[in-house]
Formats: structure tokens, C-alpha cells, sequence
């Protein structure tokens, strides 16, 4: 069976291929950057991979999950899959130039780094783009501050509490408030031990 220009090995030599690559991914892997890790595994999978149809997408799902577990992005918002169906033509040369150079992935990693930091720039971008329109005017919100607002949708909240959800210190957690309270997007009830804060 070929996948494009590559022969997938025997099946009966997939269970020990993969086996192989899972210790040392689990091994020395460990001691690599997550972006390289999750290259590597991408790459792996494509080579190990003995079905002619579904490869890309799992492999993309997997080079995902590497970096979510080695906490790249402790949030799960980031995904590279956009910018590998964008370039697609230099997703399958990156895959067939390792080939074509015995197995050197630096031309492989070189590929996957540009699109993970095409990815941040544009996440980065998105989350630059979020604004809430407040009474004095507009508020870029944190990652923190979207959360907070999320959970205020649903009920108010105190101080103990917004730190709990947050896992922020009591510092932090009103470092957090402050901006939200100045442009009256939130709002504070109740008694100076009893307060509790929700949306306005």
C-alpha cells in the first residue's frame, strides 16, 4: 500500500515500530522541547502508519496532544492544524524530503516550528481582538478576566471563591477585578465581609 510516496512498513513489523518509538519518546523524548517532541511524533506516526486514509488527521490530533501534555498550552486553545491544511503542499514535501534525506528531520522540525509560532502570532492575535465595549470605553481582557466572566454569567461570586476558580492569591484575584470594576462590566454586593461580585 502506498501513502503518496511512502510504503508504510509490513504490518507485522507495526506493533514492534511502535513500541520502539514509544520508549524512546517516553525516554530520552522527554529531554526535548515540546515543539520537537511533538514533531517527532507526528513524523513517526505518518512512517508507522499502516492505513492509506485518516493518517494526516490523527497525526495532527497527536502532535496536538504531545504539547498539550508537556503543558505548551495549559489552556487548550491552540491547535496547528489551520496553518498545516494552509500549507499542505509544504506539510507533504517537509514529510518526503526526510525520506529523501535518510531520515534527517530538520528540515521536518524546521517546518513544524514555523507553523507552531504562525499559530501563537495568530492566537495571540485573536485574543488582542477580544474587547468588551465598557462605559469608559473598550477593555483587552486576560485569559483570567474571560474566565472570571464566564463564571459570572452563571452566579456571583466572593473574593474566597474568585480565587478558588481562578487560583489566584486575594491580590491577585482584585488585580484581576479592578479593571472590570472601573469600566462597570462587574459589580460588587452585598456587605464589606459578605460581598460577593457579579455582572452588571
Amino acid at each position: 500500500m502506498y501513502v503518496g510516496n511512502h510504503v508504510p512498513p509490513k504490518y507485522e513489523d507495526v506493533s514492534m515500530l511502535a513500541g520502539e518509538f514509544l520508549e524512546g519518546l517516553n525516554g530520552q523524548g522527554r529531554s526535548l522541547p515540546a515543539v520537537f517532541s511533538s514533531a517527532i511524533l507526528h513524523y513517526q506516526f505518518e512512517f508507522i502508519h499502516p492505513f492509506g486514509d485518516g493518517n494526516g488527521r490523527v497525526g495532527c490530533v497527536l502532535a496536538t496532544w504531545e504539547l498539550y501534555k508537556r503543558k505548551f498550552d495549559t489552556h487548550h486553545i491552540f491547535s496547528v492544524d489551520e496553518v498545516f491544511w494552509e500549507s499542505r503542499q509544504r506539510y507533504y514535501a517537509a514529510l518526503d524530503n526526510v525520506r529523501q534525506q535518510k531520515e534527517d528531520l530538520t528540515g521536518r522540525l524546521e517546518f513544524i516550528a514555523e507553523a507552531v509560532e504562525l499559530t501563537l502570532e495568530r492566537m495571540w492575535m485573536r485574543i488582542e481582538s477580544i474587547k468588551l465595549e465598557g462605559k469608559k470605553g473598550s477593555i483587552a481582557l486576560t485569559p483570567k478576566q474571560e474566565k472570571l466572566l464566564h463564571l459570572l454569567r452563571e452566579t456571583s461570586l466572593n473574593i474566597k471563591e474568585i480565587q478558588s476558580e481562578l487560583k489566584v492569591t486575594k491580590q491577585g484575584a482584585h488585580f484581576i477585578l479592578k479593571p472590570l470594576l472601573q469600566d462597570s462590566l462587574v459589580k460588587r454586593i452585598g456587605g464589606h465581609k459578605t460581598g460577593k461580585y457579579r455582572l452588571s
